[in-house]
């Protein structure tokens, strides 16, 4: 039987289960075929249809039925599902076949070379190599034949970096003179231990292991351009894997100071709130605004992107006018609410951008220090030495450990004690003469970039020895739902025995719900209570990862009279009926609490949690350059 979008909705809204199964039994066949125009393998179409029932029922009060239908809706949300899977089998199945090509590659290589076939054999280019001086034969013999960098290099001699790297240059010129280069590169490909893996890297945007999708960075644009006061000119733009990163530095062409809330600030809101690319209305993902800039990713698809174009233009526009010119401010004036009219006068500002392709490189050294860690690891580029300040820029490298998928956190130098053994630290820095900086402050996990910025104090350009304590991870990953049953006098206890787990089996296990705080008011619209619970919990952590925080989502519910409900156990419960409270979760350093306010105190909630932050309980030290700006 299928159901109207009217009756699917007022199902959800009176028994989320119900509407559930009405869901289902009217659009399975139709997200069926959407996904299926993607996906041949019936199991990622099934679990993409499921996929899409799961996101709806849980955020169904966010559709919004005045700007599309629940069927258009829904097929949107499906054909982005399926989307996402084909590319990650896609990206999955090319790297399969590229490591199945170099492994027969090599194998294909050492044979030849066993068999000395081609113009010279491995013993003539062990004779070429005892002709070089025996240090410089050392270190192209490391780099090759055991698969070291040149920063390992000299770690392993104890030799500069810098002079380990000239030296081996100089050493394959000399061999060019007794060899063929191109067999001496077949030779030692074929004794390597180690293959280099090719990337990409673009300062800001951070690292792309993929080479079937290209990375773009901003290598030109249009000067800057005024609209109604303010003037806008782009800074900085990259392409990456579908998401569009641009930043934009503005400034009010008065030297009045904006008012936080008042008409000026309104018209910048207004420009910086919607704009086109290549004349296509795109909406972002984050926005990130400062007093002098701001920084967006965006969703977007490039054709020519995926086509593997050297370069691509955009066409950028801040499209303030497209709602009309006048514009109704409403703000506070000296403790008073204003009201007032103001007309835009434009221009549009638009610009035109281009971006180039990032170009593949082999050595991380080149880049920067590298410490490795489990399957995985991070990259601290040489600090940029400023007035005001030293910035260090950090990267993550591979991503995969444990399930998960993570990123360098921002908590990475907060002195904190986290939920484990782990001690309060903070990174620093150490001069060759002894002397330490503490990092001041830390900048990035701006979702799509990679990058993390460590700020220091001013330092001289040279070489320093940095110490990070521990580090602290965080990915997208999200648990399941309980559903809680809420105590209702100040100190009484509710306990329960729910675990909730990420799926890199992290997490934590609940044991009991108290009610610490209850106190009510009144407004002039209802009664206002205000309810406060903290919940007794014991963190479930992996050999790597320790669980310290994350975010999370809350459901108030409340008992009604009708009929009967069952618990996540199967326990008999009230029918139970959403209630619209305010209010949140908070979980930090082994802290969970929850708190509620509105006409009534919930009976239940339903919890999960998203976004965690993990504890990797291991120190490293590595040498840093700092360079002048």
């Amino acid at each position: 039987m299928a159901y109207t979008e009217q009756e699917i909705l007022k199902f959800m809204e009176q028994d989320r289960e119900l509407g559930a199964a009405a869901l289902l039994e009217t659009y399975t066949g139709l997200l069926w075929s959407v996904c299926a125009r993607r996906l041949e393998n019936p199991e990622d179409i099934r679990e993409c249809v499921g996929d899409v029932f799961s996101e709806f029922c849980i955020n169904y009060k966010r559709f919004d039925n005045n700007k599309a239908s629940l069927k258009n809706y829904l097929c949107l949300i499906a054909d982005r599902k399926a989307l996402n899977r084909y590319r990650d089998n896609s990206r999955r199945q090319k790297a399969e076949a590229r490591a199945s090509e170099e492994q027969a590659d090599q194998a294909a290589r050492r044979q030849d070379a066993l068999e000395g076939t081609g113009e010279f054999t491995t013993e003539e280019l062990e004779a070429a190599l005892d002709a070089l001086e025996p240090l410089d034969s050392q270190i192209v013999r490391m780099k090759y034949y055991e698969g070291l960098s040149y920063q390992e290099i000299a770690e392993k001699l104890n030799l500069n970096y810098e002079a380990v790297k000239k030296r081996g240059n100089r050493s394959l010129k000399k061999l060019w003179k007794i060899l063929v280069i191109g067999l001496i590169i077949l030779l030692l490909a074929a004794c390597a231990i180690i293959v280099s893996r090719y990337f990409q890297f673009a300062e800001s945007v951070g690292f792309n292991w993929n080479q079937e999708e290209p990375m773009y960075q901003m290598t030109e644009v249009s000067g800057s351009c005024e609209a109604d006061g303010f003037s806008f000119v782009v800074t900085d733009a990259a392409y990456k894997e579908g998401l569009l990163y641009l930043q934009m530095d503005w400034k009010a062409m008065d030297t009045a100071e904006i008012q936080r809330s008042g008409p000026e600030n309104s018209i910048l809101q207004c420009y910086l709130d919607a704009f086109e690319v290549n004349g296509t209305e795109v909406g972002y993902i984050s926005k990130r605004v400062t007093q002098t800039n701001v920084e967006y990713i965006m969703d977007w698809q490039s054709f020519d992107a995926e086509q593997g174009a050297e370069e691509l233009t955009l066409d950028f526009s801040l499209k303030g006018l497209k709602h009309g010119r006048e514009l109704e401010v409403s703000y506070v004036k000296d403790r008073e609410d204003c009201t007032e009219t103001v007309e835009l006068k434009g221009p549009e500002p638009s610009f035109t951008v281009k971006l180039s392709k990032v170009e593949a490189q082999e050595e991380l050294s080149e880049i920067g220090s590298v410490q490795r860690y489990a399957d995985t690891g991070f990259l601290v580029r040489p600090g940029i030495r400023e007035e005001g300040g030293t910035n260090f820029s950090l990267y993550a490298l591979d991503h995969g450990m444990d399930g998960g998928t993570y990123r360098l956190s921002e908590l990475l130098v907060n002195n904190f004690k986290g939920m484990g053994s782990m001690e309060p630290g903070i990174v620093t820095l150490t001069g060759r003469d002894g002397q330490v900086w503490e990092a001041e402050s830390i900048m990035g996990s701006f979702r799509g970039l990679d990058e993390i910025v460590l700020s220091f104090p001013e330092v001289e350009p040279g070489v320093y020895t940095m110490r990070i304590p521990f580090l602290c991870l965080d990915s997208g990953q999200e648990t399941g739902t309980v559903l809680l049953k809420m105590p209702k006098e100040v100190g009484e206890t509710v306990p329960c025995d729910e675990t909730m787990l990420f799926p890199d089996g992290t997490g934590i296990r609940l044991t009991g719900v108290v009610l610490s705080e209850k106190r009510a008011g009144s407004t002039e619209f209802a009664s206002d209570v205000l309810a406060k619970y903290e919940l007794d919990l014991e963190p479930v952590s992996t050999k790597e990862l320790t669980f310290c925080t994350s975010g999370g989502n809350v459901r108030f519910l409340g008992e009604t009279e009708a009929g009967a409900g069952e618990s996540a156990e199967g326990e008999d419960v009230p029918n139970l009926e959403e209630l619209r409270l305010g209010g949140g979760i908070s979980l930090q350093y082994g802290k969970m609490s929850i708190s509620s306010s509105g006409d009534r105190a919930p009976d239940w909630v339903e919890l999960s949690l998203l976004e965690p932050v993990h504890i990797l309980n291991q120190s490293f030290t590595l040498e840093v350059l700092v360079k002048q700006n």
